[in-house]
């Protein structure tokens, strides 16, 4: 089917229904009972509100043709990180790749490629680490690899991370947490939920709140947080309900920079944990509000509509925050020598400020036919997102010695003029799609897509570009049962990414497109005490933008690379050998390559590792006067990566350590000891600022002991 017929296709699936449906719309995960045709059959279903990345239409688990991993509480709270969301680098090929300067946000490399960080499936401002969920308000975390453009449109082809937030349950519960470690660190939520509200349980109300005072192991840097969100459901019938959230937060940081590393990529001696190598005066100050509602409407038995809506408002003042690099450009001082240990400091200064406006529609429906349930899904949607960054240069001081601790000494930059806004964005995204679940046979199901984005952008800044694309992406799988215990799947799916960005000579760059080939299988053995999923997989993206490695520290050009290819291999289990230890096994490799394109140098595909591992053991004490005991630990491994721009040089790879005990004293009160990195290993986390060894660098976090206080009245 060629691009002009999968087209035609969608425009004839719209014209015979005169419904429109949603964009970012799926459900949360309830297992449950359903009937077509007199057949029974327990699905992995849409809930009543919709907040995961699948189940727009019911679907088990075991029939979905790609990879998706469903982090739930219990996996987060046994890792016990200070930030949640660092739970999910023991997934295989998912990796760190920039941690803005100790903001609270981070970015992921899946499968080589950036992922996408959605709230409740639908993209949320993020940038600068100002717009992110707390992790007060988040249940559990989905990532689904691969091109996921049916579901969501224009979004990078390497995954997805969806942050599911909390809802209202039936029981009335308080629930808190306090976390304590040896830097200073003090964070405390609570969660708060009434089952009914004035004396009804048509209507049910939740309250999640943090408070977090973040330190490090270098004095000065700290990361403050004030979070709440309520969130009220009312079922006005049986067959029509609502659910409406109001989330703020607050986030305000000192915080450490990025350094350049030397000629074999390696960390000088002096760079350690406990050395603050940013300004006195660095700052950010982040806010962000985000209002989320929708409505839910059953009719004809077999009908569902959903109306979606929210406004997300974020703004970010920072300063000082730019990483220590050792370049200097046109003014007779040294140019880029990653071979010494002078560096320079940049002062910045500037702001982020957007507004994002989602609304969409979704009816979705089943029938039966031949003796087996088929479901389907129409939808529309309308995103428009404002984005104004004002950018501001207060100059460069230096040269400092990485070998010494001048660094510390040096005076803090005067506060300068903001200038004209380094970016200035407005993009509207309008969206329909089609998508089904047919059944021939009670053994194989066909998932399949079709999706039209019409996305147009206005950037401004110092990037003046008029970006108006519409494209058309598809997506088709198929599961097959080989035994009842044991299914096998292939998938292929399409995804398209417009960028904004000028070519040296003022031609602006065009959008980037994708296509993904995935086979792998699901299963498991002895009454599912052991569960495994496994996936062979090969991305092509063509047209992929690059910073321009000739570029002044005043210039912003890309540069496309041609066709990036990056396939490898996924494997996960989960080994339950008796009912109180489990074992968690997890390993991916990567293999990324530039296939085609000029002029390209030492650039390479990816600086994520080749090989990622990890395991995870627990085992909890059932009986006796230690009953309600648990305690574990773990390994992790990334292996070596590439340095970007620099095809022949390796960051250095890394085998980290980790350990957890947790005693059940009673509901009320839980107390739990997690020791990461158990060994003090010294390792880059962060490298994915595009700087190579010029700048952006970050070191990992120091073994770190969290003690943790939970319970639930």
């Amino acid at each position: 089917m060629n691009k002009f017929d999968r087209i035609a296709f969608l425009k004839y699936s719209l014209l015979n229904v005169t419904s429109a449906a949603a964009f970012l719309t799926h459900a949360s995960i309830g297992w449950a009972q359903l009937a077509a045709d007199d057949i029974d059959e327990e699905i992995f279903v849409a809930g009543r509100f919709q907040q995961s990345l699948i189940n727009r239409i019911p679907i088990t688990q075991r029939e979905l043709p790609y990879s998706l991993a469903v982090i739930d509480r219990e996996f987060l709270d046994e890792r016990g990180s200070i930030r949640a969301i660092d739970a999910l680098q023991n997934l295989p090929n998912l990796t760190i790749s920039r941690d803005f300067n100790n903001t609270g946000t981070v970015e992921f490399l899946t499968r080589g490629y950036f992922a996408t960080v959605l709230v409740n499936n639908r993209v949320q401002n993020a940038g600068l680490g100002a717009g992110f969920r707390d992790d007060s308000f988040v249940e559990r975390y989905e990532v689904l690899k691969g091109p996921a453009s049916i579901s969501l449109g224009p979004v990078l082809p390497g995954g997805i991370i969806n942050s599911v937030t909390k809802s209202p349950e039936a029981n009335t519960f308080f629930a808190y947490e306090l976390v304590f470690d040896q830097f200073g660190t003090v964070m405390g939520e609570v969660d708060v939920n009434a089952g009914s509200v004035f004396n009804s349980n048509k209507i049910r109300a939740r309250l999640s709140a943090a408070y977090r005072n973040v330190n490090f192991d270098a004095d000065r840097v700290s990361r403050e947080a004030f979070a709440i969100r309520p969130v009220v459901e009312i079922d006005f019938s049986d067959k029509t309900s609502s659910q409406f959230s109001v989330s703020y937060r607050t986030l305000d940081t000192v915080p450490n920079v990025g350094f350049p590393v030397l000629q074999d990529a390696s960390v000088p001696d002096s760079i350690t944990t406990d050395r603050f190598l940013s300004y006195p005066n660095a700052e950010t100050d982040n806010s962000d509000v985000f209002v989320e509602g929708q409505v839910v409407h059953e009719f004809l038995d077999k009908l569902k509509l959903t109306l979606r809506g929210s406004y997300q408002n974020t703004d970010s003042d920072y300063v000082n925050t730019a990483s220590l690099g050792n370049y200097v450009y046109d003014d007779g001082l040294p140019g880029v020598a990653p071979g010494n240990t002078i560096a320079y400091a940049y002062a910045w200064r500037g702001a982020y400020q957007s507004e994002n406006t989602f609304v969409d529609a979704q009816l979705s429906g089943s029938f039966g036919l031949a003796g087996q349930r088929q479901d389907y899904v129409i939808g529309a949607s309308y995103v428009a997102n404002d984005i104004l960054r004002p950018f501001g240069f207060d100059g460069t001081f230096g040269p400092f010695d990485l070998s010494t601790n001048d660094l510390e000494n040096r005076v803090a930059p005067p506060l300068g003029t903001q200038t004209d806004p380094f970016v200035d964005d407005e993009s509207t995204l309008y969206s329909v799609y089609s998508e089904v679940a047919l059944r021939p046979t009670g053994w194989l199901t066909v998932l399949t897509g079709v999706r039209l984005d019409d996305l147009v952008v206005k950037s401004g800044g110092t990037r003046a570009t008029t970006t108006d694309e519409q494209d058309v992406t598809f997506r088709i799988g198929a599961t097959a049962a080989v035994t009842e215990d044991f299914s096998i799947y292939a998938s292929f799916a399409e995804s398209f990414i417009p960028q904004s960005g000028t070519i040296r000579g003022g031609n602006a760059i065009g959008p980037e497109s994708a296509a993904s080939y995935e086979i792998g299988f699901k299963g498991s053995l002895f009454s599912d005490r052991i569960s495994f999923n496994g996936a062979l997989f090969n991305t092509i993206r063509s047209n992929v933008a690059t910073n321009d490695p000739s570029n002044n520290i005043d210039e912003f050009f890309v540069l496309p690379i041609g066709k990036q290819r990056n396939r490898g291999v996924e494997i996960s289990s989960d080994i339950r050998l008796f009912k109180s230890l489990n074992v968690n096994l997890n390993y991916g490799f990567l293999d990324a390559d530039i296939v085609s394109g000029e002029d390209l140098g030492n650039l390479v595909a990816s600086n994520a590792p080749r090989h990622t591992f990890s395991t995870f053991a627990t085992y909890e004490v059932g009986a006796g006067a230690l009953q309600g005991l648990k305690f574990g630990g773990g390994l992790r491994f990334n292996g070596k990566r590439a340095v970007l721009g620099r095809s022949d040089i390796f960051y250095d790879s890394v085998f980290l350590a980790d350990l957890f005990a947790a005693y059940r004293v009673n509901d009320g009160l839980t107390i739990q000891v997690n020791a990461s990195n158990l060994t003090n290993k010294s390792y880059l986390e962060s490298t994915g600022d595009g700087g190579g060894l010029g700048f952006g660098n970050q070191l990992g976090q120091p073994r770190t002991v969290i003690l943790t206080v939970r319970g639930r009245f």
